[in-house]
């Protein structure tokens, strides 16, 4: 930050979402361009969860209520659980206020369709937690997408995987679209980025516990385009899926390859990408191009100093009617939108 530079004024509300500890934690490490006010519970929150994180103790804890009046701040951070994120977030959107709210912004189209209008009419910035949106490696590959290399983009698959415990999986059920709701929204994001928004989508997720209303477990949906599809997986039963977690990005001149799209070395985070040309490796079956590594780098770092920007001047490429249709193809993707 430039010296004389305004420093944000945050609070954070809520801590049910899986981001919201490191969230806090971010905003109180980037001291020099954030004034933490403090941290609340929202009414459905579960406060055994603030202390699981040293940070909620660092902090200054207020009522929600007491948020809600702070005459003087200038964002807020909402990460309370996901299918209350979109109401919590329309009270301080309401006052003018700019905000960062989690992802996917819950289920009822509705009430994100009013909160986007909100930010319309305001000019406030509207900020969400796509945390693939500042990886490095999918940063470049969009580059290279853009600049041509990879020739027409046919294909964009996509993999989330995790080993979930029973006690999360059956926690899936509050959704009624499952894992696609919970992870495979990041997913919907990064197809989105490299083909645009679908023709149409095609829900495909299910349960592997069997039976009516049992929790979809896997989430699985098709984006249809004309001449090129898009498919997300997320499964909350894959042993290992942390480490195979990818973007593989077919064009008629090029392939490329980000697996894993995010993994720890010595405490640090990397990704891993592979970039196949004709231009540069021929035709071969068999060709194979070397690992890119690219970090060290904070998985949240780069969006809160993105946040901080985008309130400060620069234009956010996310914009409120991106958002909106994003999170079509999420509900979509969940099957509650035909």
């Amino acid at each position: 930050m430039m010296n004389g530079a305004k420093k944000i004024r945050i609070a954070v509300v809520g801590v049910g979402h899986d981001h919201a500890a490191s969230a806090l934690d971010t905003f109180w490490r980037l001291s020099d361009l954030y004034d933490v006010a403090g941290w609340c519970l929202t009414p459905e929150d579960d406060p055994e969860r603030a202390k699981h994180a040293a940070i909620y103790a660092k902090v200054r804890q207020y009522s929600y209520e007491e948020v809600l009046a702070m005459r003087d701040l200038d964002a807020v951070a909402v990460e309370c659980e996901d299918n209350e994120l979109t109401r919590h977030t329309i009270p301080f959107a309401k006052r003018g206020l700019h905000v960062h709210m989690d992802k996917p912004g819950g289920q009822d189209k509705r009430e994100f369709d009013e909160m986007i209008e909100l930010f319309r009419r305001s000019g406030k910035q509207f900020h969400t937690g796509y945390m693939y949106r500042y990886n490095p490696a999918l940063t470049e590959a969009i580059r290279l997408v853009g600049d041509g290399k990879l020739g027409r983009v046919y294909s964009v698959e996509t993999e989330m995987g995790c080993y979930h415990k029973d006690e999360k999986r059956r926690w899936l059920g509050k959704f009624e679209g499952g894992m696609m709701n919970f992870l495979g929204c990041h997913l919907l994001d990064v197809i989105v980025r490299f083909l645009g928004f679908p023709d149409e989508v095609i829900p495909l997720s299910f349960s592997t516990y069997g039976g009516e209303g049992a929790p979809k477990d896997v989430g699985a949906a098709v984006l249809r385009y004309d001449g090129a599809l898009g498919y997300a997986g997320a499964s909350a039963r894959e042993c290992g899926g942390f480490m195979r977690r990818q973007i593989v990005v077919r064009g008629t001149e090029g392939t490329i390859e980000i697996c894993p799209i995010e993994y720890y070395a010595d405490g640090k985070m990397y990704a891993d990408m592979r970039v196949n040309l004709l231009s540069d490796r021929g035709a071969e079956w068999t060709s194979q191009a070397p690992v890119r590594t690219y970090g060290p780098f904070a998985r949240y770092d780069g969006m809160m100093r993105d946040f901080y920007e985008c309130i400060m001047g620069r234009q956010n490429p996310f914009t409120p009617e991106y958002e909106q249709k994003l999170h079509d193809v999420v509900l979509r993707a969940c099957g509650l939108l035909p």
